[in-house]
């Protein structure tokens, strides 16, 4: 699932669809090549103005949906990051994180721990 800069705006209920840009440039080092892409879009269209109109577009992947939501600044970003955190769970089947040493924890926070994973 991929997601354009303009789908993502209007998901985080921005007004301007290039706050999403704006989002990534600043924080581009914190995505990896599997989390966005740039397409360039070509439409052709008859008339006497345009015979093709080119067009480059950013797309984001799920987990680099998730990364621009915790930049997010609006209302919504919180459940937004929820809603993609839950496709990913059903994508994968289960959470991917597990703790780099469990042991560190005793039994009751074990416990604790896995309700929060």
């Amino acid at each position: 699932m991929w997601f354009t800069s303009a789908e993502l705006a209007k998901a985080l209920e921005y007004k301007k669809t290039d706050v999403i840009t704006q989002i990534y440039t600043r924080n581009v080092d914190e995505f990896s090549s599997c989390m966005t892409e740039t397409l360039n879009l070509s439409v052709s269209m008859k008339s006497n103005t345009y015979d093709n109109l080119r067009n480059k577009i950013r797309i984001f992947s799920l987990r680099g949906a998730h990364l621009i939501a915790m930049f997010a600044n609006t209302p919504i970003a919180k459940e937004f990051r929820k809603w993609v955190l839950d496709i990913l769970d059903r994508e994968v089947g289960q959470p991917v994180y597990q703790p780099e040493a469990p042991e560190r924890f005793t039994r009751t926070d074990t416990r604790n721990f896995a309700r929060l994973v």
